[in-house]
């Protein structure tokens, strides 16, 4: 197994290995003790992250559940469970309320975009004007905070 730089918990970096859901209960345990004489399991690990996707077909929904087990140099061990779902029903085409969303996200976009052109309109026409003025500064923390509302 070797070290991937974007894997693991977070994308942290970690030895990531992958156990198919598929396997027998034998196969199962003949993966994890080979894990085990590999030295995945030892009391020298700080941590320990497993990470699980399930389906529900029912709610047409995904769930990423991790589940990370930090060991403190006391002994004691501390869990912490984060689980995030996804709703693929909100992709769903066929439903007249998806599209209208999907069309209002896309022109939101568009204006962002171009409140970003002129932002750099701006800028490129007079640098030190436009950071000495206050109101530019305010449209910067609005461009900003748009950017976020963006990404969430």
């Amino acid at each position: 197994d070797e070290y991937k730089m974007d894997g693991g918990f977070m994308d942290a970096g970690a030895y990531v290995r992958y156990i198919d859901p598929d396997l027998t209960q034998d196969e199962l345990l003949q993966q994890l003790s080979e894990m085990r004489s590999s030295g995945w399991f030892t009391m020298d690990h700080g941590s320990f992250v497993t990470d699980l996707v399930v389906y529900n077909g029912n709610a047409k929904k995904f769930m990423h559940f991790s589940l990370q087990v930090e060991q403190t140099l006391a002994g004691t061990a501390n869990t912490f469970v984060h689980a995030v779902p996804f709703d693929i029903s909100l992709m769903d085409l066929g439903d007249t309320q998806n599209v209208v969303r999907i069309i209002i996200e896309v022109v939101i976009i568009m204006l962002f975009l171009f409140f970003l052109k002129n932002q750099f309109d701006e800028i490129t026409d007079d640098t030190w004007g436009f950071f000495t003025n206050v109101m530019s500064l305010v449209d910067v923390a609005s461009f900003t905070l748009c950017f976020v509302c963006l990404l969430m």
